[in-house]
């Protein structure tokens, strides 16, 4: 039970974790009124686990095969080898100066040489007696320091008994080569073996041919291939959880949204209702109030129309899976929006037409004597002074609801100008079409504008006459955003005050166009300015090392290349993406 455990604890680890983040998502959407976790989720979750577990076994059981194929290979590679120099020949008792059992001690420790992957190779006899009895054992430098300097590395003196006796080592005495799984532990280590039957010229097998691989190594190298699989369906599970967790929540703040605005539309019906029913007992200067109240509808037709943009914007974002950027530039522009909407709630409440009603009942009151009222009562005469002053109120709010609701618009043209911008990235790959670069460079920097905005970098554009290119816009995109992204992370970490990014176009004279993405950050050391577009190579605490390097690859596949530039640490960098004239010049030429 203990070395099942060991052997799947990183998926039972796995498991664990990917539970308890689940567990700690349902809780917290508790906190958030009217957002629940859906049971679809936690069986997608248990699916995507035993999918992972699976997978994990298979690339275990391939890689043991694996190791398994290359011993025994080189098992029966080198049983051929000791066949063919003769050691049938080389007698139990043989002498240790006897030139055969040195030549092969030599071949033995030559293919341990060739081979850093065995561990040990030697050759056994059963004697009469039973026991099982070395005879061509080399020194084997096991720590592969080039010296022979422990006991263990040590030539084992001919006729030594093996005081193990492994099932596949017994298979091989009968004729069956046979590969151990289980390890065996011996005076020199633990190790996984396989064994292959030594035959005379006769035919009969006269002896076995051991080769032992480190069983620790076998068990890391199963690990490392589960591990692979694991961490690749944790950025499944990743997903998941955030899609998960997003999209309760928003459908939540929507619902609360469309609670708004219907109490807003029944306030608005039940300001109507009464407006109409005053409008019939008004006089004549109730046909200039009809004028203002016409002007009131249109605003509030204009604000009804802008809420449900702002719902259509706001079901389109909760309906797509955007990243965590643009959710967090829209949220700052979304900001602004409710700044507008609650003065809009707040003028609308402290409307001057609260007192229509009450203007409304003294005409009834004085139906019967309403031109001796207006004229001859203190209050009546007050009331043509009273519509004034508020047709001026409405005027006035008019005009601050009109440039409110403009704002409102503002807003949701930037919103719909960043959510468009960054669709772009997911549109499919591989198509190549006609692109504006400095257009490409301005929606890239949109994308980042944010990040770079909180690190008060300054981005300064430099653009060339270039012509239109003929590339894959999205593989072009993606290697704008990861070298803009870069040069914020180094500014971010400078001391410098002055904080600068340059985007600059050149249009070279043979048709070709560059990109140079500068910044004045940390630099780059010359001596890992080679390494820079490596696999794996990176120089950040919590980077990954392919981002680069995914960059290179994907300027070759639009027939570019991508390099880097620097003065040395504390001098800036430039990033250089050059799109050859076959690419760049091809329309104009065709022109």
């Amino acid at each position: 039970m203990q070395s099942w455990l060991t052997e799947h604890s990183h998926f039972l680890i796995f498991a664990g974790a990917c539970t308890a983040a689940f567990g700690a998502q349902c809780w917290g959407l508790r906190k958030v009124k009217g957002a629940r976790l859906p049971w679809l989720i936690w069986i997608l979750a248990a699916l995507l686990l035993a999918v992972t577990w699976q997978i994990a076994e298979s690339a275990g059981t391939r890689e043991r095969r694996n190791i398994q194929s290359i011993t025994e290979g080189f098992a029966r590679l080198y049983a051929d080898a000791m066949e063919k120099r003769g050691h049938a020949t080389v007698p139990n008792d043989v002498a240790p100066d006897d030139p055969r059992y040195l030549s092969l001690i030599e071949t033995e420790k030559g293919w341990l040489a060739m081979n850093p992957a065995v561990n040990d190779i030697y050759t056994m006899r059963k004697t009469p007696d039973g026991k099982n009895r070395f005879i061509v054992d080399s020194e084997t430098d096991y720590n592969r320091n080039g010296l022979y300097d422990e006991q263990r590395e040590q030539r084992t003196p001919v006729g030594e008994v093996y005081e193990t006796t492994p099932p596949g080592l017994e298979t091989a005495f009968r004729g069956q080569p046979h590969f151990d799984f289980v390890p065996v532990t011996d005076r020199w280590g633990t190790w996984v073996s396989a064994y292959v039957p030594l035959r005379d010229s006769d035919g009969r097998v006269e002896g076995v041919l051991g080769v032992d691989f480190d069983a620790q190594k076998l068990a890391a190298a199963i690990a490392t291939a589960k591990l692979g699989v694991i961490g690749l369906m944790a950025l499944v599970q990743l997903a998941l959880l955030g899609s998960s967790s997003l999209t309760p929540v928003l459908h939540a703040r929507i619902a609360e949204r469309k609670e708004a605005e219907e109490s807003l539309r029944r306030a608005h019906e039940d300001l109507e209702v009464r407006v109409i029913e005053r409008t019939a007992e008004l006089t004549i200067a109730n046909s200039e109030l009809q004028s203002e109240i016409a002007k009131r509808r249109k605003a509030q037709q204009a604000l009804g129309e802008m809420n449900a943009q702002i719902g259509i914007v706001s079901h389109t974002a909760g309906m797509a899976e955007v990243a965590n950027s643009v959710l967090h530039n829209v949220g700052n522009v979304l900001n602004s929006v409710n700044v507008s909407i609650s003065l809009l709630a707040e003028r609308l409440h402290a409307s001057p037409l609260a007192d229509l009603p009450n203007v409304a009942g003294l005409f009834r009151s004085h139906a019967d004597d309403l031109p001796a009222f207006l004229t001859g009562d203190p209050v009546g005469r007050q009331v043509p002074d009273f519509i004034s002053l508020l047709a001026g109120h409405w005027t006035t709010e008019h005009r601050e609801l009109g440039r409110e609701v403009e704002r409102l618009q503002g807003s949701v043209r930037h919103i719909r100008e960043i959510v468009g911008r960054q669709q772009d990235l997911g549109r499919t790959s591989g198509i190549f079409e006609e692109v504006h670069v400095p257009q490409l460079i301005d929606d890239a920097l949109v994308i980042r504008g944010d990040a770079l905005e909180k690190c008060r970098v300054t981005v300064h554009r430099d653009f060339a006459d270039t012509p239109p290119v003929l590339c894959d816009r999205v593989k072009l995109m993606q290697i704008l955003v990861n070298l803009i992204a870069n040069a914020g992370e180094s500014l971010s970490e400078t001391l410098e005050t002055d904080r600068l990014l340059t985007v600059r176009t050149v249009a070279g004279g043979d048709g070709s166009v560059q990109i140079h993405v500068i910044d004045n950050g940390q630099g780059i050391a010359p001596e890992v300015r080679d390494r820079l577009f490596t696999y794996g190579f990176t120089t950040k605490k919590d980077g990954h090392g392919f981002g680069l390097h995914s960059s290179a690859l994907a300027a070759q596949d639009i027939g570019g290349t991508l390099r880097a530039e620097s003065d040395g640490l504390d001098c800036g960098a430039a990033f250089i993406v050059e799109l050859p004239p076959t690419r760049a010049a091809a329309l104009s030429r065709a022109a």
